[in-house]
């Protein structure tokens, strides 16, 4: 790498000194409770020139003048602007502010933070508890340990780190004009061009999505060109060039879908932009029991100033998982890499249903080595994707993908890399980079390409958790903030759940988007008028309802590629959208409208809920299925 990272939070006590002025100004930095607060960020107005509060909530900083102003910002907290000359040998007390659940970050080249009050169909009396994630005190996090020479440091705890997510298949056309113009230059560097996309959906002639079946795109010579497998929502996402920088060089390409031993063919496949094409298979539903996790983390020198952190973050993921999914099997396993020439280049713990010793193996684990910007990420790749002893049949293989700098760029290497990202889409592992601070542009490319590859998602780190050095903005137009354990957990709960096989759908009225239906069966038609009707949801009494004012709806299509047209039948003033953890992501103000239009397409696929509060804490509620 091209320089250790300071681990300001752990170890060092002396503040960053970050500039030679002419006068220095120091203090500490505490909640009203006088605990010490770590991380808080000390900036002068006007001025590039920053430094952070260290593990005992001390600073300094060097000023050109007294009468230069001081910003003091922790997220969570107020902000305070002093002049310097107030900030000698002062002890600075900061308030609580905005919750993390507030805070929305707009733009892919600047920053602005915007309270929820600001944000587009706000209403202020509403309070949620599914949203209402306060952020803890930072000395609330840590406890004091003891090392073997009787020093006395803070342990860290999870709930720190903040995190983003870019969903590019969410947000399709968006991802194609970036890819188009701003990453461009990052095609020909990694011969990666996730453009030409097939999508299918493959359901039971009951529309219950068939999970884990084995797919092939493949052209009229009966030659592959891509395989994958269907998520839990029965879709599976295949390519066409994708190591080619040719738009489309073959037609008439099929799908061949292998269930149980059974062989299925879609004829004529549709790209993505003509619609997503379904096949309907007499195969009865069956829901696998199995949900394997994965976590790879870079463990170099540069991964420093983040490990003990995200080391503690997993932990917390894996025991809240766990929990989370108590119904289903779950199987963690782990690995840590570093580079060519250091002590190791992997150490890793398989796939197991041992939580105890998963998180064991991350405790004995610290970062070391490197030395150059590229790591040995193709091996670590390598590893879990082809030594790692994956299931045969599960809901969700996941692999995280946690590092601060790319595999090195060699002919080899990328040939390599290109190999390994085939192997996973045919295993049905989604792999989902997590990005650190240190990554440039060109490893954001790359990272995005192999979660589009693989049926993953982008996620990284954000600057308002004040741990770590500095983190780039993702290219996209908007994203949210979350903690980096929530946006995790919700990802492997969101690819994990399904629709099971004995609840009813709602089918649709009529198709709103343009798909493709399969004719290879010969079957009744089951898309006509029928719906499901709720008079009452999952939560709601028959006795909590005003029988005088009952409420019903009905909604179509569903599944859904985004729009979802509800008719209501009484007086709902506010619906919302929330997915599977409980958090509402989106708020639709009815008033007197008996007939609604919701658009979910900008999220990623999985189960939905819409949802009206028709007493305090009292839900009904229905659910949706989003496939793109």
């Amino acid at each position: 790498m091209n320089s250790f990272k300071k681990f300001f939070l752990l170890i060092i006590c002396i503040p960053l000194l970050v500039y030679a002025g002419n006068f220095k100004i120091s203090g500490v930095i505490k909640d009203n409770k006088g605990n010490a607060i770590i991380g808080a960020v000390i900036a002068l107005k006007g001025s590039s020139i920053s430094t952070i509060s260290d593990s005992l909530g001390k600073f300094s900083v060097n000023v050109d003048s007294l009468s230069q102003y001081v910003t003091i910002s922790m997220v969570g907290y107020e902000t305070v602007t002093l002049p310097a000359s107030e900030i000698i040998e002062k002890e600075i007390i900061l308030t609580e502010g905005l919750n993390l659940e507030e805070v929305l970050i707009v733009g892919s080249s600047s920053e602005s933070i915007i309270s929820s009050k600001d944000i587009h169909g706000y209403k202020e009396k509403k309070h949620f508890k599914a949203a209402d994630a306060s952020i803890p005190t930072v000395t609330e996090s840590f406890h004091k340990v003891t090392d073997k020479n009787g020093i006395n440091t803070p342990a860290v705890a999870p709930g720190l780190l903040t995190a983003g997510e870019v969903h590019d298949f969410s947000k399709w056309k968006l991802w194609r004009d970036i890819s188009d113009i701003d990453l461009s230059v990052f095609k020909k560097e990694w011969n990666l061009f996730p453009i030409n996309r097939y999508t299918i959906q493959v359901v039971t002639f009951d529309n219950m999505p068939i999970i884990d079946a084995n797919v092939k795109l493949i052209n009229r010579k009966g030659q592959i060109i891509w395989q994958s497998k269907t998520d839990n929502t029965g879709k599976a996402e295949c390519w066409l060039n994708i190591f080619d920088s040719i738009t489309n060089k073959y037609h008439n390409l099929k799908f061949q879908v292998e269930i149980n031993g059974s062989i299925y063919y879609y004829e004529k496949a549709n790209e993505f932009y003509n619609g997503i094409n379904i096949l309907k298979v007499p195969e009865p539903c069956k829901t696998p029991e199995i949900v394997e996790v994965v976590f790879v983390v870079d463990a170099t020198g540069s991964m420093q100033d983040e490990i003990d952190y995200l080391k503690a973050e997993m932990k917390d993921i894996m025991l809240k998982v766990k929990d989370s999914l108590n119904n289903k099997e779950l199987r963690l396993g782990t690995l840590f890499y570093r580079d060519h020439g250091d002590e190791y280049l992997v150490k890793y713990s398989d796939l197991s249903n041992n939580i105890d010793n998963a998180i064991d193996f991350i405790n004995t684990n610290n970062a070391s080595g490197g030395g150059d910007y590229p790591e040995a990420v193709e091996i670590a790749l390598d590893t879990v994707i082809n030594k790692f002893s994956w299931s045969n049949n599960a809901i969700s293989r996941i692999m995280f993908l946690v590092l601060d700098a790319p595999p090195h760029n060699t002919n080899e290497i990328k040939i390599k890399i290109n190999g390994l990202i085939q192997n996973a889409a045919a295993k049905g592992i989604r792999i989902i980079p997590v990005t650190c601070s240190g990554i440039d542009k060109s490893t954001e490319y790359l990272m995005r390409c192999i979660a589009l590859a693989t049926n993953g998602t982008y996620v990284f780190l954000t600057d308002h958790s004040g741990i770590g050095d500095k983190h780039i903005e993702p290219t996209t137009d908007k994203y949210d903030v979350e903690f980096f354990n929530d946006l995790i957990l919700r990802l492997i709960c969101s690819y994990s759940n399904f629709q099971l096989c004995d609840e009813k759908l709602i089918i649709n009225k009529s198709d709103t988007v343009k798909i493709t239906l399969n004719n290879y069966f010969d079957v009744k038609d089951t898309l006509s008028n029928k719906y499901t009707v709720f008079t009452k949801g999952d939560s709601v009494n028959n006795s909590d309802l005003n029988t005088n004012t009952q409420i019903s709806w009905r909604y179509y299509p569903n599944p859904t590629s985004g729009k979802i047209y509800l008719e209501i039948n009484g007086i709902i003033e506010e619906l919302f959208v929330s997915d599977l953890t409980g958090k509402i992501i989106q708020r639709y103000e009815i008033k007197a409208s008996n007939f609604v239009i919701l658009n979910i397409a900008e999220f990623p696929n999985g189960i939905y809920f819409i949802r009206y509060e028709y007493k305090p804490d009292k839900w009904m509620s229905g659910k949706i299925l989003l496939v793109h």
